[in-house]
């Protein structure tokens, strides 16, 4: 597989800045569009569909898992991960429940082992980490 595109869906510009440097580390991935909104999320990937979306636990919703359920519907082939600051098992459920391929907490990943795992999920895969609560 060559390089995959990954957009990614953020509003904490901190946050998004650390994630991106991080990917843009690896030769396997390129970053493509960064979203601060849902509604902006939503109106990207259909205007240009990434090969892996990523987003974040802190992106601005009033409804977190009704919003990637909204995101998933938009774009059902685009497959989406959620990177979330710990791992929470009721969480994880919701969050494949509602159409992610993926789930990785930001305390568990290591940055070397970030984009092989997002590749994974751009080669069919599905990718939950194990809760610990």
């Amino acid at each position: 597989m060559g390089k995959i595109v990954v957009h990614l869906a953020d509003s904490d510009r901190f946050s998004r800045s650390g994630i991106q440097s991080v990917l843009c580390l690896s030769s396997h991935v390129t970053v493509g569009e960064l979203f601060d909104s849902v509604e902006e999320t939503i109106q990207g990937i259909d205007t240009n569909a990434p090969d892996v979306l990523l987003v974040c636990d802190t992106l601005r919703t009033q409804d977190l898992l009704g919003d990637l359920s909204r995101i998933h519907r938009s774009q059902p082939s685009t497959p989406i991960v959620f990177l979330a600051s710990s791992l929470q098992a009721q969480q994880i459920a919701q969050v494949y429940n509602s159409g992610c391929s993926g789930y990785i907490s930001k305390s568990s990943i290591l940055d070397s082992d970030f984009a092989s795992a997002l590749n994974l999920v751009a080669a069919g895969f599905t990718l939950f980490a194990r809760a610990q609560d």
